[in-house]
């Protein structure tokens, strides 16, 4: 989207850039793409006609515009929203600022309509009046509901007048023409009615609009003041208005009372008066029902959400509230995700370091899954479950009082063998499944990755502890990954489903590393990652890339342990089997997590961070301290495309601050080393982009050494010998000119 809307920026009519797009694509989400060139552009043309005539569309633009006001909602403050960095961080700025975003389909409906191309005109005229034959079903159930279907089948009638010239007014005024739409259908007492409806419900969103922006950035957005709302609030209010969650209509005002209460409770200087109003009804929202299970469902609006913002910030008032912690507890078990995240967010980031500790407890019993129970007529008994659960909290709660650091619950085997209940009838032996029971590593990732862990790790009362679990932790991993009983002979097909904590453990090593015994976390935390094994790359990619991004670029020194530990991460590459000269594609690096590797270990994995200590930030001048990495890895498999490639994206980018004589050396190894690839240089920029580094070295370096022009003429040799004309000429200019003639009176 970004480039696209640049190309329009720079002159590139929208529909020339919308075919570009289109062209060969068979992907939905690009047409929603370019519905957005067209509103940014408001482009009437034969090009956006069946993009803007698609039904479709209609229904998914008008939802993307209700849920536009809420897309970067941060009621917590911990910029989660804002860790995009350089150019990404820019375009999102960008993005966020464009037209499109408070504009919808029907603007350009009108504009279709109303075109003076006569043509164009009656063809989209056309189409919208097919709207209610051609229906937009997404599941073929939906065809068979008669409900459904009359739903459908109204709107599309509403819609398709939207498409005829004779259905719009011109109303003069003293300043300005407006130009308004008339149905030629004739309302009923029932549309009447929904239009009062949605007129009033329109307002209310409005003000929860309002209300959750002034929440978001913590201070009273534009068009209202906060005794204005206060009064909307209360006026609205009502002893059964927290009864139940309101799905649609009622839920505006709902959840705009809730978000002012929370406003009036972030506000230090509000009054008494209005703040007893104010937990009274977060107290409400509190007992506040869930018309059903909607676990993964997304609301940024949700009331509760409004509840747990007040107990965060009223952890950090004078006093801070003292129930608080406890009532964040129980909302960890709350029946919405996004209610639980953020409870546990809060939790992790109160200023008493219990309720942090008790919060991980929780979070880990709650990461311990029982499976139901299944009766002979397949109904699931979560008794177990429930159970579980309930007394997770009870123990919480209670260790709110306590002041010792306990310790955490047993952590479940990664596998064990199935039983006779269990067994499968096409194996002669049993086979290894989940243990009941098991650790939920999916629930897992989404919590443990808030954990404080640095100032845990620094304590002395908690480091014992937290070292524990994670050697249990990391164990745990490595059998789940590479089980110790799989062999050749009995292959088992294995659905660990660990690729979200892979990563949010590879992670969580990464931030304990430099508080730790280097040779500690050596043997708990990063030998089950070491060992040959693909698998094993998902969590040793994340952690040599958080490393890297955390310990080497952002930080201002660099933690003694930190290039040991990547150090283990070289050796591990050097002997993956794709670096086998004598193996089948040799050098070829697919997938996901070697790439990633390899980025980190030659420190490309972040190209523009401003705010960074080194090297991101544009400032190579230490590039020396990571040069004994860069080495060993250049030298040994350079010969690699892709790590010659991303060698080079390291030089580009230091520019003349890389040092000339490790880069002779580097580079010289991988020529010499080329005959493993096999070829695979054939065709690619490696040359070139290698000639331009050393023209931009010698330049930088000039006068040369004997020793340097002479090394890097060997390499423009090499690079002749390649077919990089660059490279011939590179050695009749002044810097080689002196060993040049050397080299020919010899």
């Amino acid at each position: 989207m970004y480039w696209a809307c640049k190309e329009i920026e720079k002159g590139r009519p929208a529909s020339e850039v919308i075919r570009l797009i289109l062209g060969g694509s068979q992907c939905y989400a690009s047409l929603g793409l370019c519905l957005c060139l067209a509103l940014e552009t408001r482009e009437v043309s034969a090009t956006t006609l069946p993009i803007v005539a698609r039904q479709r569309l209609w229904h998914h633009d008008l939802q993307r515009l209700v849920q536009e006001p809420h897309k970067n909602l941060d009621l917590l403050g911990f910029g989660f929203l804002s860790r995009l960095t350089g150019d990404k961080a820019k375009a999102k700025v960008y993005l966020d600022q464009r037209k499109y975003r408070k504009r919808e389909v029907r603007e350009l409906a009108m504009l279709f309509a109303l075109n003076p191309d006569d043509d164009l005109r009656e063809r989209f005229k056309a189409l919208l009046a097919a709207f209610p034959r051609e229906l937009p079903y997404e599941l073929e159930e939906q065809r068979s509901s008669a409900e459904f279907t009359a739903k459908l089948t109204k709107q599309a009638e509403r819609w398709s007048g939207l498409g005829d010239r004779k259905n719009y007014r011109k109303m003069e005024h003293q300043d300005y023409v407006a130009i308004q739409y008339e149905s030629l259908t004739p309302l009923t007492a029932e549309d009447q009615e929904r239009l009062s409806e949605s007129t009033k419900s329109l307002s209310n969103a409005d003000v929860l609009s309002w209300a959750m922006k002034t929440l978001n950035e913590g201070n009273t957005a534009e068009r209202w003041k906060m005794h204005d709302a206060i009064a909307f609030a209360k006026k609205n209010d009502s002893k059964s208005m927290f009864e139940v969650r309101a799905v649609i209509g009622e839920h505006y005002v709902q959840s705009a009372i809730a978000a002012i209460a929370s406003c009036v409770i972030r506000d230090e200087a509000s009054e008494a008066a209005d703040r007893d109003w104010a937990w009274d009804v977060l107290a409400r929202v509190e007992t506040m029902r869930e018309p059903a299970d909607l676990h993964g469902s997304k609301i940024p609006w949700h009331p509760t959400l409004a509840l747990v913002v007040a107990l965060f910030y009223s952890r950090r008032a004078d006093p801070p509230r003292a129930d608080a912690p406890k009532r964040l507890l129980k909302l960890t078990s709350f029946p919405i995700d996004d209610v639980q995240h953020m409870a546990f967010q809060a939790l992790f980031n109160d200023p008493d370091e219990r309720v942090q500790w008790t919060a991980a407890r929780l979070a880990f019993d709650l990461s311990l899954y029982w499976y139901p129970v299944i009766s002979k007529t397949y109904n699931r008994d979560f008794s177990a479950s429930i159970k579980a659960r309930e007394e997770s909290l009870a123990r919480a709660l209670a260790a709110l009082e306590s002041r010792d650091a306990v310790d955490f619950s047993e952590l479940p085997p990664p596998w064990v063998k199935s039983g006779n209940k269990r067994r499968r009838t096409d194996l002669a032996e049993d086979v290894w499944i989940d243990p009941d029971p098991y650790f939920n590593a999916q629930f897992a990732s989404k919590i443990f990755t808030l954990f404080p862990l640095e100032a845990w790790c620094e304590s002395e009362t908690y480091r014992p502890t937290i070292q524990g679990l994670l050697a249990k932790l990391a164990a745990w991993t490595g059998e789940r990954l590479v089980p110790s009983w799989r062999d050749r002979r009995s292959q088992q097909d294995l659905e660990t489903h660990l690729f979200e904590w892979s990563h949010t453990f590879g992670a969580m090593i990464a931030r304990a590393a430099p508080f730790l015994e280097l040779e500690w976390v050596r043997e708990h935390l990063l030998r089950p990652f070491l060992v040959q094994d693909k698998e094993t790359l998902q969590v040793l990619a994340e952690f040599a890339s958080s490393m890297v991004t955390r310990h080497v670029l952002d930080a201002v020194e660099v933690p003694s342990n930190a290039f040991p530990l990547l150090q283990d991460c070289v050796a591990r590459v050097l002997s993956d089997f794709t670096f086998w000269p004598s193996g089948h594609r040799a050098g070829e690096v697919n997938g996901y997590d070697m790439p990633k590797l390899i980025d980190a270990l030659l420190f490309v994995n972040v190209e523009s961070a401003p705010g960074a200590a080194r090297f991101a930030n544009g400032d190579w001048s230490s590039i020396g301290i990571v040069m004994p990495l860069v080495t060993q890895l250049v030298t040994s498999i350079g010969w690699s495309t892709y790590v010659m490639g991303k060698f080079l994206t390291l030089c580009e980018r230091a520019g003349v601050a890389y040092p000339l004589d490790d880069f002779i050396k580097q580079t010289s190894a991988v020529l010499t080393s080329i005959a493993n690839a096999k070829g695979a240089w054939v065709g690619t920029s490696l040359p070139a982009r290698t000639a331009g580094i050393i023209q931009r070295l010698a330049d930088a370096n000039y006068p040369l050494r004997v020793d340097q022009a002479q090394g890097l003429l060997k390499l423009l040799d090499a690079l002749i010998d390649l077919g990089d004309r660059r490279s011939a000429a590179l050695q009749q200019t002044e810097a080689f000119r002196g060993v040049r003639e050397q080299r020919t009176a010899t």
